[in-house]
């Protein structure tokens, strides 16, 4: 099973508040053979990573205050919806 997922071809964006916790994110998917097409503390920035790389997965820290003010998860949802 390991083997599915490393050789997946799996684009993830994190978007995390804590630098250590998006450090060990980004390291952890990579040690597993995902390719972590962005990485950001700020939500903008990461609505528009996810815009522009198009990942296949969205981990957003649902605590990051200006996440829940920027409407960045429904944004990350309808972006990656117009995929294609």
């Amino acid at each position: 099973m390991a083997n599915a997922v490393r050789n997946s071809g799996t684009r993830v964006v994190v978007i995390e508040s804590i630098p250590l916790i998006l450090g060990g994110l980004r390291s952890a998917l990579a040690d597993g053979g995902i390719t972590v097409a962005a990485g950001t503390h700020d939500p903008h920035a990461g609505v528009r990573a996810v815009r522009e790389e198009k990942p296949d997965v969205v981990i957003v820290d649902l605590d990051l205050p200006a996440a829940r003010e920027s409407g960045c998860s429904s944004n990350c949802v309808a972006s990656t919806r117009r995929r294609g």
